[in-house]
This record gives C-alpha cells, structure tokens and sequence, in this order.
C-alpha cells in the first residue's frame, strides 16, 4: 500500500552517485591545484636558489681573479659542494673554472691550507670530501665523452679533466703526501738538504711520534688493540691496513740508516778521540756516610763522580744552551722517542744505531763534555729539575745507555776482547772512574758505596716504591750476601704465614713419608703444598725393614741427596753433562722415559725444596739452563749465542767461524738445518718450516746462526724444560729470584765457591763424645785442615762431612743441621751412642783399645763426623786424607 514505485528510488540513488562523484571532483581538483602550486613554487624556488648559488659561485671566481679574496681549501670545498648541487649543461663554464681552482691550489708552494687535498687529512671533511672528489671526476669523465680533441677549445678542455684524473688518482703528487709519509725517504735522498734542514726534520718527525705516543700502551687491556708497529694501541685499529705494515716498516727503517744517521749525528763523529787515559785518584776511605738513607744514593754518588772531575777531564766544557748541544739534545729525544712508540721495531733502531763503530764512542765523549765542569754533576742537577731542558739531556744519556746495553748484547767475545768493536777495553776510563767512584768491589761484584742494606730492607718492608726499583733494576749493587738474607727472609715470612714454622701456640703438620731406597723416584705425587711443610722420612730396606735413624731434618736430608744423586746421574738420561766443563742440562732423549716429563717436574719440586730450606747440593747446571728456570730468555736483551759456550765451546767456535767466513758461505753447503745422531739413527731437524731444502747464503748466514743456537739450548729440550720450571716455581716463586743472575743461582744451589773459611767452621762445630775445643784429637784436626790440607782437600773434606764441598752462602751459621764433631770407639756397625763411660774416655782421653786400623767416618744426613781417639797426630792426618780421597760412605746414626 505504502510501496514507492521502482523509477524513484532508481532516481535517488543517481542522484546520491553523482553528488559523489562531483564532490570527489571537486577534491580532486582542488589536490591537483595544490600539486600544480606546489611545483611552481618548488620550480621558483630552485630557481631562484640557482640563481642565487650562481651569483655566489661567480661572485666568488670573479673576487678570486680580481685578487680581493684569497682562496683556501675549505672555501674551494664549499663552492664545489654548491657547484654540484646545482649542476647542469650550462654550468660547463663554472665547473671548468672550479677544476682550474682545485689545480692552482695544489701547485701553491709552502701553505698546506690551501691545498684542495689537505681536506683529506680533517676528522670531520675526510668523508665528505672523498665523495666530492668522486663526483668532481666522474663529472670531468662525463664532460671528457662530448668532448672532441681535434677542435683547439676542446683539447684544452681534455687537458684540464685529464690533469684532474690524473692529479687525484695519483697520490706521489700531493705535496701533504710527499712532506708526512715519505719525509723520511725524502731526507734519505738527499743529504745536503737533511743537514740544512735538520732541525725542522726532527722536531716534525719528534711531534708525529709523540702525537702516536700518547696511545702507546705497555700492556694488553680491555681498551686496547694491537698494531703490528706499535704494540698495544689505545685507539681503533683498521686491521685491512696490515698488509701494508711492512711497507711502512720499510719506510721508517730509512731514520736509523747509516747516512741519516751520519747525517744528523754529523756534529758528534766529527769529534777525535783522545787516546790518553788518566791516571785514578787514590781510593778515599770510607767513612760513616754508609748509613746514608736510598734516597740520598744517587746524589752522593754523582757528587762523588763530579769531585774528580780532573779525571774526567773536558775538552773544552760545552754550553748546554748552545745550538751544537741543543741539536744533539732535540736529535736524542727523536730517538729515544721512536724506541718508546715503535715498541715492536725497537730491536731495529738500536740495531741501527749500534751500526756505526764510532758513533757511542764519540757521543759518550760528547756528554763527558757538557757543561763548565764537565762528568756527571750535570745530569744529576737535571734529575732534580723537571724541565724541558733537563728531559732532553737525560735523553741524550738514557739513549747511551739502550745503545750500549744493546751492543754489548750482540757482539760475541772474540768482537769484545779481540777485534774490540767500539768500545776499547784500554780506551775507556771514563767508565771505570765513574764505576769506582760510584761501586766498590768485594770480591762477589761491584756494589753501592753509600748503600746501606738494613736501610734498604726498612724501605722494602714499608712498600717504597724507590726501593723496589732500585731490587728490580739494579739489584746487582747490593752486596750479594744481603740479597740471599733479603730471600731468606723471604721465605721465612711465607712459612709463618703458611704456619710451617712451630710457635708456642701451634706446631706445624708434618708429612711423615716411608719410602724404599731403590723407589724414591714414586714419590712425584707429593703435592707441592707438603713439599714446603715438614718432612720426616722413614727409610725401609730391600728386607722390607725399617732401617735405624730419626730423622730430625737429617734423613730428610739424605733423603734430597739420594734423589738428586739418581735423578742428575747421566746414565739415568733425565741430565746430560756439558762437553768440556761437565755441567748439567735436560736431556734431549729423556722421552726413552714414559713419565719423563711427571719426572721433570718432580726433580724441580726437589731442587725447589732445597732451596727452599737452604740445604745446598752439590749439583752444576750449565748456565743457559738456569737462565730459563730465570726467565732471562723472555728478555729483550737475551743472546742465543751469548750462552753457547755453556753448551759446547767447539759447536760455538765452529758457529762463529761462519760468521767470520770470508768467502761465499753457500760453498759450505749448508741448509737450514740441523742432522743429530739419535740413538743410531741420523734424524733431521728443520730449523725453520722447508730449511732443509734452504741453503745457508751471507744474507741469512746470522739469522742460522741464531737459530742452531736456539734449536740447540731451547727447541730441543723445550718440554723437558717446562716440566722442570713448572715444578720449581711451585715451590719458589719466580719473583724471589730476580735479584739473582744466573751464577748467584748456581751458588744458591750449590753453595759458596769460594774458600773454605776454617776459623768460621770451627766457630759453629758441636762436639759429643767426650771431645770438645781444646780436645788433642780436635787441634791436631784444626791443624791439619789448616797446615796440610791444600784448598781441594778442604773441599774434599768438607764433601766427605756434609756431602757438598762447597760452604753454606751465609757461612756455617746457616748449616742445617750444624756440624758435629763425635768421638768413637768402636766401628760403625757396633755403635750404639754415647754412654757416660765413652764420654768419659773420650774427654779424658782414655782408649778402651787403639783405635787400629779404623778411619774416620760421616753421616752427611746430619754433617756428622765420627772421629776415632786417634794416638798421634800422623795417624789422624794419614787416616783422614784417605778416607776423604776414597769417599768411604756414609750411614745412619
């Protein structure tokens, strides 16, 4: 009823679509409009934003030409950023003039800031300005293809874009290239240039390091990276560089080449060497500046040494502000500069340094010069001032000191006291007057006149850090005695703090061990920890008894000596012995042995424990060895060769001949190798990867010697080695024995190898028995020792007593346990103590019977000597000397 009919709403509906369709016109109309302004305007804009950079950019060509502004890089930069902006077909003529700009400023001669390419060098326009150079050329190679060379504009046009390729693809043309990295191949090239230009050379080359110097760390951390040339570098390292490290390497080598150094050093090897050598001043007694403090050392020292400055007598007395010592000063720093930064071709620069024979001579006769009086007192008033005067003379002298340290390092002896290289033995007063006035000498070394020990050790204990370095540098100016009772201490206070010394309050845990004889050896499990603790040891027979004695440090003792006794026997080949002076090393072919290595480290932990307790064993370890159980290898300043003849003196002449071999060394026909006859086998090692197929030539003749050496000394028993240091050191620890060389080692180990002080012996004898100091037995023994004992029977004597011949470091104070003198009257193996009347006998000098045919006899285990009442004083002599010479053993008591 209510329907609407169909054509109505048909109507309504076309209605609604087109109002939709008009609104939607409309907008889009409107869209189009805002579109169509918004490019007019973008247009206008852009236009007149050309319009405006044109005007800037011939405004600023036009100035230019007219003179009225002076062009610079960064200007260039920043119309050449706008210029390409902009670019189109009629900027042709702008960008020709802006390539005709960059040209000029690189051809300006002596202003690094106007050059174009000095951009390249800024933190902050580096990136740019590569990718405005990118631009620029791809731009000239753009304009080069609609370019025709036979029409005369145009071929102008080629040359200047080609002149642009050409410039910025080449960097040997870039003035800022040629004056930073290649400076130094620069003044290589030319002499008389480096020499007029001195000065300016080393103070920017001084600056360039030091600026590298500030990132110079000494040690890995979590902030630094390593650099090939540098060591540890604080700053980001580009590792895609390294490839050419060595190149760069190459270049920097040309700073201590023999004509640079000729060159800057020119005003010092001009200098002639007097050849006198002055007569030294009679010795001053000493007097009570021996209690002078650490601190006032030096000072007395150098005052001492600028006292007899009419020995070190100066040729003319130099002005330290004058140019000729200010350039030598400035020449130094430069130097000692570059061996602080370039820490990883240190080596190299002294190398070089040391190459010219005269050149440490002359320069340490140049600083003998300095100032009015001449000597030392010079430095020793810089030392107090910390001014930039004073640093660079110090550097003069520490740039002595690296050089010499370094020469005498790798000279051999036939160099030193043969051919004298540099340094003349009878030339050279100037340092054994400074050395007498600063040392003295006792016998065991030269040492600090004005040190006083205890004063010293107060300083030590109290953390001083001028103490500490004075132990860690140069501990070899202290007497050697106080240095061993410094260690005793030492290891004094680590047994308190471990608790293995007894107090009223506790006693120490002791490790009771019971071991066969022919089984020590299986003793290698034993920790360390029970190592340094109390040992008692029970020693039981083949029979499976337990053989007589208490061991109150004694057996403990004879325990250490049987073990030493069958470890270093060579026929156990874990040690050889040295050809010539039959020394102790490693044996190569110790791996015959399946444990080998577990024995290694137990003879260490034995060896340590020795030490340890100061129970000295007579046992010579060659000295190349002992430097590795130091750790001297590791340093810097460690020579292969130095320590060869401690191996084989005739494989280090045969070594040595080839150094000195005057013809083609390839007619030898020798590889880089060496052929060993191994349990009859020949067997080859290669010294490097391929060295057997590599002939031994002039040019690597060294670089072979140096590694035979080291094949020899360390390859070869490079585990063995390892083994034995890993079981030392976990018993001493290596920080307690860097005041000691290696032959203070060696007598740490063995004992003193000087002579036998009787007078001292005597002082700290017990005597039981009934004998006692004034006892006839005990004189006529006294004298004997004395009056008819020659120095190796001494020795014998006292090798037959206590089992080493050679006497305790400290003196028989420190013998544990103390000597013993005990009189007997039966044999050995019927002795069963003292009793009262045996006492009585022997104090009263009563024999129950004559002593016969008996010889005296020894428990080295406890230092003991069992002495018959001998009749008369030819007896004991005769009796003596043969027991002594024959060795007749030892037993329990």
């Amino acid at each position: 009823m209510f329907s609407v009919p169909q054509s109505s709403k048909s109507e309504f509906l076309d209605k609604a679509r087109q109002a939709r369709e008009e609104r939607k016109g409309h907008k889009d109309k409107e869209k189009a409009a805002t579109n169509i302004q918004a490019l007019v305007r973008r247009f206008l804009c852009r236009c007149r934003l050309q319009k405006q950079l044109r005007k800037e950019i011939d405004d600023y060509f036009q100035a230019s030409e007219t003179g009225t502004t002076k062009r610079n890089a960064l200007s260039i930069f920043k119309i050449a950023r706008k210029l390409l902006f902009i670019y189109s077909q009629e900027d042709k003529v702008r960008f020709e003039k802006l390539c005709r700009a960059i040209l000029a400023s690189m051809e300006v001669e002596n202003e690094p800031k106007v050059w174009y390419v000095s951009l390249a060098l800024s933190k902050d326009l580096t990136i740019p300005w590569l990718k405005q150079i990118k631009d620029v050329l791809w731009t000239c190679c753009q304009r080069l293809k609609n370019l025709k060379p036979d029409i005369l504009q145009d071929n102008k046009l080629v040359t200047l874009y080609l002149t642009m390729l050409v410039t910025f693809t080449d960097t040997s043309t870039w003035r800022i290239v040629r004056g930073k990295g290649n400076l130094i191949h620069l003044g290589y090239l030319n002499e008389k240039v480096l020499e007029e230009e001195a000065n300016h050379f080393v103070k920017d080359l001084t600056d360039m390091l030091c600026y590298c110097q500030r990132y110079v760390s000494q040690k890995k951390s979590n902030l630094t990276h390593w650099h090939p040339v540098l060591g540890w570098f604080s700053q980001t390292v580009d590792y895609g560089l390294n490839e050419s490290m060595p190149l760069v390497t190459k270049q920097l080598q040309y700073l201590w080449g023999v004509s640079v150094i000729r060159t800057l050093f020119s005003d010092v090897l001009s200098k002639k060497l007097e050849s006198q050598e002055p007569t030294p001043p009679p010795p001053q007694p000493s007097t009570s500046q021996n209690n002078l403090p650490v601190k006032n050392l030096f000072k007395r020292a150098f005052q001492k040494s600028a006292s007899v400055r009419n020995i070190l007598k100066p040729v003319g007395g130099k002005r330290v502000d004058s140019a000729e010592v200010q350039k030598v000063c400035s020449i130094c720093v430069l130097y000692q500069t570059a061996l602080s930064t370039l820490t990883q071709i240190r080596l190299q620069i002294l190398t070089g340094l040391t190459h010219l024979d005269d050149l440490l001579p002359k320069l340490w006769a140049f600083i003998c010069e300095l100032g009015p009086q001449g000597g030392l007192k010079l430095f020793m008033e810089c030392l107090n001032n910390d001014t930039e005067e004073s640093k660079q003379l110090l550097a003069m002298l520490m740039l002595f000191c690296d050089c010499s340290r370094h020469l005498i390092t790798i000279l051999d002896d036939i160099e030193v006291y043969e051919e004298q290289t540099s340094f003349k033995i009878g030339g050279t007063p100037h340092y054994r007057f400074i050395s007498q006035h600063i040392c003295v000498q006792d016998g065991m070394g030269w040492h600090f006149r004005d040190l006083k020990p205890s004063l010293l050790f107060q300083e030590l204990e109290k953390g001083k850090k001028r103490a500490q370095l004075l132990l860690q540098y140069i501990p070899h100016v202290i007497p050697h005695k106080n240095r061993v009772l410094l260690f005793r201490n030492i290891v004094t206070k680590e047994k308190e703090s471990l608790g293995l010394i007894e107090t009223s309050s506790a006693s120490p845990h002791v490790t009771h061990i019971t071991i066969r004889r022919s089984r020590m050896l299986e003793l290698r499990r034993l920790p360390a920890n029970s190592i340094k603790g109390v040992i008692r040891v029970k020693f039981v027979n083949d029979l499976g008894v337990d053989e007589a004695g208490i061991d109150q440090d004694g057996v403990f003792k004879e325990f250490l000596e049987e073990i030493i006794k069958k470890v270093f026997n060579p026929a156990l080949n874990l040690f050889k012995t040295t050809s010539g002076n039959e020394r102790l090393y490693p044996s190569p072919t110790s791996y015959i042995h399946e444990n080998h290595l577990q024995l290694f480290e137990f003879v260490g932990k034995m060896l340590g424990k020795a030490v340890y307790e100061g129970i000295v064993v007579d046992v010579p370890f060659a000295s190349f060895f002992l430097s590795q159980v130091l750790g001297h290898h590791h340093s810097t300043f460690y020579s292969s060769i130095d320590e060869l003849p401690s191996l084989d003196s005739e494989f280090y002449k045969n070594l040595t001949s080839i150094k000195r071999y005057d013809g083609d060394v390839g007619d030898l026909g020798l590889t880089l190798s060496y052929d060993e006859d191994v349990m009859g086998q020949l067997v080859c090692h290669e010294l490097i990867p391929g060295g057997k197929t590599m002939p031994v030539t002039n040019e690597n003749k060294i670089s072979y010697i140096h590694l035979m050496a080291h094949f020899r000394m360390h390859t070869q028993i490079k585990e063995q080695t390892a083994a034995f240091i890993r079981g030392f050191r976990s018993i001493i620890n290596p920080e307690w024995l860097h005041m000691f060389s290696t032959p203070e080692v060696q007598r740490l180990v063995s004992g003193d190898n000087a002579e036998i002080d009787l007078d001292d012996l005597k002082k700290h004898t017990v005597y039981y028995g009934g004998f006692h100091s004034s006892h006839r037995v005990i004189i006529w023994l006294w004298d004997i020792l004395s009056t008819d004992f020659n120095a190796e029977e001494r020795a014998m004597f006292l090798k037959f007593v206590t089992s080493c011949s050679r006497p305790p470091l400290l003196g028989f104070a420190y013998l544990k346990p103390p000597f013993s003198i005990r009189c007997v009257e039966v044999s050995d193996d019927q002795d069963t103590g003292d009793t009262l009347g045996s006492v009585l006998r022997g104090f009263f000098t009563i024999r129950k019977k004559e002593p016969g045919g008996r010889l005296p006899t020894s428990s080295t285990c406890f230092n003991l000597l069992k002495l018959p009442n001998y009749s008369k004083k030819s007896i004991l002599r005769d009796k003596l000397r043969y027991a002594i010479s024959m060795n007749t053993g030892f037993e329990l008591s």
